[in-house]
């Protein structure tokens, strides 16, 4: 197994796991919540985003997954500006994992335009986890299944990420060893 893929290696990362809720899924959508979880923390960023002036775009359909309406993150959310700017001082010096580098990276790049900075570089939950499966000789499918048991994904941002966290946290370690069985 390689060590850059083992649980002790990665103690002394800085492993950060990002999720975004938007507003839709179009090329006019933008973020309304963001969670950030870490992998050897308990602190976690978590904010609902007041849409900036530039943004406009909602999709009901959306917000029936998510369960965020638009009246409450007008009211209850903070300054897209505000939110880029403390995301990214809690994200600083991070390996930041996402579940779709796709969809995360556009949201992403959205929230920080806002403050006219470049967003960090993400790394994909999906491709590590199946280089950790590979490596520490787990099968995907039924780690996925046993840690969406504990972890479900909820369409909430900061639980999400907790969910990709968990995932990977129980990938990076080994496969348990099966008993040898006796034969008679």
């Amino acid at each position: 197994m390689s060590s850059e893929y083992n649980y002790d290696t990665w103690r002394s990362r800085r492993v950060a796991f990002l999720d975004f809720e938007a507003s839709g899924l179009s090329f006019d959508s933008y973020p309304i919540s963001v969670g950030v979880c870490f992998l050897h923390s308990h602190d976690t960023f978590y904010r609902v985003i007041r849409p900036h002036s530039r943004w406009h775009h909602w999709d009901p359909a959306a917000e029936r997954i998510h369960g965020l309406g638009r009246d409450y993150i007008e009211i209850h959310g903070q300054p897209a500006d505000q939110v880029a700017r403390e995301l990214l001082d809690w994200l600083d010096g991070s390996e930041i994992f996402v579940d779709s580098t796709t969809m995360d990276s556009f949201w992403f790049e959205r929230l920080v335009d806002t403050i006219h900075e470049r967003r960090p570089e993400l790394n994909s939950v999906p491709a590590v986890c199946d280089m950790l499966a590979l490596l520490n000789q787990r099968h995907l499918g039924e780690v996925r299944r046993d840690v969406s048991l504990r972890h479900p994904r909820t369409h909430n941002a900061l639980e999400d990420a907790q969910s990709s966290r968990a995932l990977v946290r129980e990938l990076l370690r080994p496969a348990p060893v099966q008993p040898v069985a006796q034969g008679g």
